[in-house]
């Protein structure tokens, strides 16, 4: 398991480390699955709306 400066065991910097080229893009695929689904998605409209403003 990789070791952050400070010496302690990070488990997230082992588990980013670990993802491949196929993960990722898959990951991306999924997320634009998603997106397209929901863009019709009054609600979600709402709340991305409110986000950018503050």
């Amino acid at each position: 398991m990789p070791v952050t400066l400070s010496g302690r065991q990070n488990e997230y910097v082992y588990a980013r480390s670990t993802m491949t080229k196929a993960d990722g893009c898959f990951r991306i695929r999924r997320y634009i699955i998603w997106r397209n689904r929901h863009a019709d998605d009054r609600r979600l409209r709402a709340v991305v709306g409110r986000a950018n403003v503050a």
